[in-house]
Order: structure tokens, then C-alpha cells, then sequence
């Protein structure tokens, strides 16, 4: 895909590593709105979201931006505690969460580590190419 498109290869990383973290991100933030519906009774499910601004029939985009709202929360470590675990199930999870997080700000951390290394490199072979032509 980078040499058909002619994509510069620091830049195909960095969209690859974006991807990445939202497919991540959504597949986490579906696991946790999983989690509390299957771990909780319907009026425990009612009161979280009565809780949280939306009404008991709630569209499904507002229950997805509600958990994926939860999902950045613990991947940043921010954990606002306005949305948090409330059984055992859910606080698993959240375990699992925080972990994957980890792994996930380590990943995103190491790519734009190595992007930054591949645009030091350029500069010097470039500055390297123009002194021998001096």
C-alpha cells in the first residue's frame, strides 16, 4: 500500500497505529456495553443510563458513545469517575482494560519513537549527501 500510493512510510505507520487503537478501542468499548447488559438485571441497566444523562430507550449510538466514552476514560488512565464498574464482572474487565491500555499508549509511544528516529535519520543522510557535494 505505501508504494502504491507513494505514502511517505512515517505517515503509513501513523495512520496504521490510529487504526489500530480505534479498532482496538471499539471492540473494547462493545465488550463493556456486553458486560453490562449480560452482568446486570434491566433496571440496573435503566439506572446507569438514567445516571448518565440518557433515558431507558436510549439509541444505540448514545449507548455506544457512553461506553466508548468509559473505554477512553480507562485507556488514558484519566478515569473521570463519573461512569465506573459496578459488579464483579464489569470490574474484571476493567482490569483487562486498563492492561490492554497500557499495552496500547506503550505501542503508540514506540511508533512515534520510531517515526521520530526515521526523521532524524533523513536529515542526517540528507546533511550527509550535501557536505560531500560541498
Amino acid at each position: 500500500v505505501e508504494r502504491l500510493f507513494k505514502i511517505p512510510a512515517m505517515a503509513f505507520r501513523l495512520v496504521r497505529v490510529v487504526f489500530s487503537i480505534g479498532c482496538v478501542t471499539h471492540l473494547v468499548s462493545c465488550i463493556f456495553w456486553f458486560t453490562k447488559v449480560v452482568s446486570s438485571d434491566q433496571e440496573d441497566v435503566y439506572e446507569f443510563l438514567e445516571s448518565n444523562g440518557l433515558s431507558r430507550d436510549a439509541s444505540v449510538t448514545q449507548k455506544y458513545i457512553l461506553s466508548t466514552y468509559f473505554t477512553c476514560t480507562v485507556f488514558t488512565t484519566v478515569g473521570f469517575g463519573d461512569i465506573s464498574a459496578s459488579n464483579s464482572s464489569e470490574q474484571l474487565l476493567c482490569i483487562g482494560m486498563m492492561l490492554l491500555g497500557v499495552m496500547v499508549f506503550g505501542t503508540l509511544l514506540s511508533e512515534v519513537e520510531g517515526g521520530i528516529f526515521e526523521l532524524r535519520k533523513f536529515a542526517r543522510e540528507k546533511n550527509h549527501i550535501l557536505y560531500q557535494l560541498k
